[in-house]
C-alpha cells in the first residue's frame, strides 16, 4: 500500500460543526449524532444507546 501525502485539514467558520476528521480509518465507522433540535432527553437516549 502506498502512503498518502494528503493530510487532514479543517477550515471551519463560525458555528461550524465538524463531525469527524481523520487521516486514516480502518474498519467501519459509525457516527451517532442527534439532530440540532433534539431535546436533552433525546440526546441522552442516543448517548445511552450508542
Amino acid at each position: 500500500m502506498t502512503e498518502s501525502t494528503a493530510t487532514p485539514t479543517n477550515h471551519a467558520g463560525d458555528f461550524a460543526y465538524v463531525g469527524v476528521q481523520a487521516s486514516t480509518v480502518h474498519d467501519g465507522v459509525h457516527i451517532y449524532s442527534p439532530s440540532t433540535d433534539a431535546s436533552p432527553a433525546e440526546k441522552f437516549e442516543i448517548g445511552v444507546r450508542w
